[in-house]
């Protein structure tokens, strides 16, 4: 009988990233986080999650700024806490596009 051989996954890479979200995250870093290649991780990614990591990771974001949204921090400073620094304009047309859903370009704070 042969021991049973666990696949690789990413899930280490993925929680660091997510405890990650307020700074740029580059692929180098979450390949670190498997102690893998680039490559390597961003193939393992995709079969694993269906996506690239760049993919996910802006998901991860406008997740992160909707759900700042509703406890109305207003669009720039959930722009700013979900690493969209600087694009601030485009978070509205990113979260209509990735989640069909309208974002309101007004504070309510």
């Amino acid at each position: 009988m042969f021991p049973c051989r666990r696949q690789p996954t990413t899930s280490k890479a993925r929680r660091w990233a997510l405890e990650n979200l307020h700074r740029p995250v580059t692929l180098r870093e979450l390949a670190a986080q498997e102690a893998t290649s680039a490559g390597t991780f961003t193939r393992r990614f995709r079969d694993e999650i269906g996506t690239s990591p760049g993919r996910w990771l802006t998901r991860q974001r406008i997740e992160r700024a909707c759900a700042l949204l509703e406890r109305t921090v207003g669009v720039s400073p959930s722009a700013y806490r979900a690493t969209f620094r600087g694009r601030e304009p485009r978070l509205p047309a990113l979260v209509t596009t990735s989640l069909g859903a309208a974002v309101s370009r007004t504070s309510r704070s």
